[in-house]
């Protein structure tokens, strides 16, 4: 006969009796990280904030079906509007870019917190 799994309440016999657990405040804390900067040529700078949770579960989807207005609206959340203003007569490739860089800045961050 095979052996049996293990359950999970056996697994969570061998939690150590001194470890703490985070609360998730402190989770949220731990991964705060400065916005994404875009300079603009008239001198302005835009502050992209870094998406959040839900917003990254509909970016994931927006993604999935190849809709770009929801790529944007939820990569860029309150900047959105501003960024298709500056996108209107720019090539389209810029704004995929963008969009592609501030997601790798915040996905950076996310790796560099480690554990």
């Amino acid at each position: 006969m095979p052996p049996r799994p293990k359950l999970a309440k056996a697994a969570a016999a061998t939690v150590e009796p001194d470890e703490v657990f985070k609360s998730w405040d402190q989770y949220q804390t731990e991964v705060e990280v400065a916005p994404f900067e875009l300079p603009l040529p008239n001198g302005e700078t835009l502050l992209i904030k870094c998406p959040t949770g839900g917003a990254l579960r509909r970016l994931n989807l927006a993604q999935a079906t190849g809709d770009l207005e929801g790529i944007i609206e939820n990569a860029f959340g309150d900047q959105a509007e501003r960024i298709w203003e500056l996108a209107e007569e720019a090539p389209y490739p810029a704004i995929l870019k963008l969009s592609n860089d501030v997601m790798n800045h915040y996905g950076r961050k996310a790796r560099d917190l480690g554990e």
